[in-house]
């Protein structure tokens, strides 16, 4: 079987221009809304990674906090 090479950069551009251009059409305009429980670094750095990702296609985005209580 032979070997396959993609350029992942490319074809992710790609994707990202064509989603850019969904958007653009809609007459809304959809919005991403992120929970965060807690405190945690790492889920805080995904979030505001698909916050990036999301605005550069014109996605809106929205985050809302919320407090971890252990019971």
């Amino acid at each position: 079987m032979a070997c396959q090479f993609f350029r992942g950069k490319y074809l992710a551009d790609r994707m990202l221009n064509n989603i850019k251009q969904e958007v653009f059409k809609r007459q809304v305009r959809p919005k991403l809304l992120a929970i965060l429980v807690g405190e945690d670094p790492a889920s805080q750095v995904y979030v505001r990674h698909k916050e990036n990702a999301c605005n550069h296609v014109g996605i809106g985005t929205r985050c809302d906090s919320l407090p971890f209580h252990q019971f």
